[in-house]
């Protein structure tokens, strides 16, 4: 019977410390599957290091947020959706830079309203291109004749004619 107790207690203890490697294990395999990326230094040094998944921790965490701030400046889904884009494209492209020391939230907040200026300085230039189109295209109307309209249009006719018919 003392060995059968013996045994008993031998076998428990084995068992308790098998059951205790695993969940150390677990943790170890938890914590390299899911890293933490709460940490701004860790988050950006795994990012520089090209860390997929620190990125698509960046993603998941800022892509509702960024996007519902870039909504407030244009007003405008998809030209939102298209600045946030941009920004976590251009972060991945240029993760080398990024500095530990700075927050990367407000890195990307002032990322989103950077992207929000150049679009909107290229959106006014091409207005202002637009525009200037516009009205040389009206003073050139007017000041050509009726007749000599008549006559390009006439000519232009001629030469769609004169294309091979899959082409007119």
């Amino acid at each position: 019977m003392y060995n059968t107790r013996q045994n008993y207690y031998t076998l428990t203890f084995l068992l308790n410390i098998f059951y205790i490697h695993i969940i150390i294990a677990s943790k170890l395999i938890y914590k390299h599957l899911f890293m933490n990326f709460n940490d701004n230094e860790a988050l950006v040094e795994n990012l520089i290091n090209g860390n997929e998944k620190a990125y698509m921790f960046l993603l998941d965490t800022y892509h509702r947020r960024l996007n519902a701030y870039a909504l407030t400046l244009v007003n405008d889904p998809a030209q939102a959706q298209d600045i946030v884009q941009n920004v976590f494209l251009k972060t991945w492209k240029s993760r080398k830079k990024l500095k530990k020391q700075f927050s990367i939230q407000s890195f990307l907040y002032k990322s989103v309203y950077n992207e929000f200026i150049n679009s909107y300085q290229k959106n006014k230039a091409m207005m202002l291109l637009q525009q200037k189109y516009l009205e040389t295209m009206g003073e050139v109307v007017e000041e050509t004749d009726e007749n000599i309209i008549e006559s390009m249009i006439t000519i232009v006719n001629t030469e769609i004619k004169n294309l091979p018919p899959k082409c007119q």
